[in-house]
């Protein structure tokens, strides 16, 4: 887990990925209390605009049931190439120009490798067909 301040988080995450390889992440961000309306905003226009990028492969957007001030991001792109691309897009510039604004502390990201195997492709039978 690593925290960053407003404008951090691209320099971190173009990182030196030799496989090449999506490196998918979770972000969580608190909005500054009383703005936390106007964050949701600034964050689904965003997610809107990512997921026609064409190196995107997931751009999802969350708020927690119980603190509404709470958003969770999960990404994912195709290679760290595409996540830089997103870094350079207006729109993504606009947001983190806006964080000193919109949220009460440092953006907290996880940087992810997928350990188990996708199974949701796989025929599904019942034991004993």
């Amino acid at each position: 887990m690593k925290t960053f301040q407003a404008g951090q988080y691209k320099e971190q995450t173009n990182m030196d990925n030799p496989s090449h390889e999506a490196e998918p992440a979770y972000l969580s961000v608190i909005g500054t209390p009383g703005k936390e309306e106007m964050l949701k905003e600034a964050l689904l226009k965003v997610v809107t605009q990512t997921h026609r990028e064409p190196g995107n492969i997931q751009f999802d957007l969350y708020q927690s049931n119980d603190d509404p001030e709470l958003f969770m991001l999960y990404e994912n792109f195709v290679d760290p190439a595409a996540l830089a691309l997103h870094f350079e897009q207006a729109y993504t510039k606009e947001l983190v120009n806006r964080f000193d604004e919109l949220l009460a502390g440092p953006l907290v990201a996880w940087r992810l490798t997928k350990i188990s195997q996708d199974n949701r492709f796989k025929t599904n039978k019942r034991i004993g067909q």
